[in-house]
């Protein structure tokens, strides 16, 4: 009885109705302006319960994947592989009036090309996306020693990041938190999927950024020109 079954399934779908249905698809698949009637026929093999038995014999579902064609052909979007991603930062030291340092921030970016381009892309988003990134404190291995003679910790001085080594300590927390919570993603891999992930390189290249606060509560970024 299963066997009589498929076989009237074959018959169903290799009938002059279907075949006729093919090429009218064939016929306007060169023609954009046509999708509608495109649309047309595969609500008519959906009325005709056909889809359902390309679900339940595991036949391909060919017109929802020719009419996805068609749109493609015209789209305007192409493709654009990324050859060598590679994550980059930018950073920002938020200095009050009297140039100590409260509060840091920092963002990762995947970006590609040469430094030039990739250090001008970032020094155009310092501007803004400091806004968008979660700040922290200053770590409190850092102090300064008030004229009274009271250490105050957790607060840098805006003169150490011209400084590379101070500016790296300073940082380096913050460095690690930002390449830990660079997410997982995943690919395409022998018929399954398989997990990778971005590293932080060793030595990023990043925009330091200082954010002034004033005490009328502006935030204003001293943005490099370079």
């Amino acid at each position: 009885m299963q066997l009589a079954k498929r076989n009237r399934t074959h018959e169903n779908l290799c009938s002059s109705d279907y075949a006729s249905l093919i090429g009218a698809l064939n016929y306007f698949q060169d023609n954009i302006d046509r999708l509608d009637i495109l649309q047309k026929l595969y609500q008519t093999i959906q009325k005709r319960g056909l889809t359902r038995l390309f679900k339940k014999y595991r036949f391909p579902p060919i017109f929802p994947r020719q009419i996805w064609r068609i749109k493609m052909k015209y789209a305007t979007a192409k493709a654009s592989p990324v050859a060598a991603p590679e994550v980059v930062l930018n950073l920002w030291a938020y200095v009050d009036e009297a140039g100590y340092i409260l509060r840091l921030a920092g963002k990762s970016y995947v970006m590609e090309g040469d430094d030039d381009k990739k250090l001008a892309v970032l020094r155009a988003l310092s501007r803004t996306d400091f806004l968008s990134a979660a700040w922290c404190k200053v770590p409190p291995n850092f102090e300064i020693l008030e004229p009274n003679g009271q250490r105050i910790t957790g607060v840098a001085t805006a003169s150490m990041l011209s400084d590379p080594i101070s500016h790296s300590h300073l940082f380096s927390t913050l460095l690690q938190d930002l390449a830990n919570s660079l997410p997982d993603q995943l690919r395409s891999h022998d018929g399954g999927y398989e997990q990778f992930r971005l590293n932080l390189p060793q030595d990023p290249l990043c925009v330091t950024t200082v954010v002034m606060e004033y005490d009328d509560g502006s935030l204003v970024p001293m943005v490099s020109g370079r």
